[in-house]
């Protein structure tokens, strides 16, 4: 069955029966401490079970020019707290430093996912009817070989809890 939660990310209730899914879907982002997010998901997910977080990536353009012009990179939305990218950045988070902190509690990483690279070439034809599903599943088969590197607009990470 299917059930959806209101609670606080970094001390969730326990309930009888741990769930075999949990997704986190542009959280990571808005909380003060995503370790311990992290760790309450593993604390809670039954072993076996999957992670799926997507969170909001800074595209490698942006991070280049601003190392060119020894800026700092802004957030796309006030109420970020923390941005994810390839690499680190000055105040943007490190995709691999998120892997690390999964692997250090017991999650093997077994999927990435770098979803929105195409958008903005793909997107002019999205009004156009028949294109619209045609496009969503390019941009998802696309989102398979495109490294991360490449950074689009989010990441999708799964991972299983051992």
């Amino acid at each position: 069955y299917l059930y959806f939660m209101l609670c606080n990310a970094e001390a969730w209730l326990r309930r009888a029966d741990s769930p075999a899914v949990l997704i986190g879907a542009q959280v990571l982002e808005h909380v003060a401490d995503p370790l311990k997010v992290i760790e309450e998901s593993g604390r809670i997910l039954k072993k076996g079970g999957c992670l799926l977080l997507s969170l909001p990536s800074v595209p490698i353009v942006k991070m280049f020019v601003a190392h060119l012009f020894k800026r700092s990179v802004g957030y796309r939305s006030p109420t970020h707290l923390r941005e994810y990218a390839y690499r680190k950045h000055g105040h943007v988070e490190g995709l691999d430093e998120l892997i690390d902190k999964l692997t250090r509690i017991n999650f093997r990483v077994f999927e990435i996912r770098n979803v929105g690279v195409f958008y903005f070439l793909l997107a002019p034809f999205a009004w156009i009817k028949p294109f619209a599903k045609l496009i969503k599943i390019l941009e998802w088969q696309l989102s398979k070989i495109t490294p991360s590197l490449l950074s689009g607009i989010f990441f999708i990470i799964k991972a299983v809890k051992e």
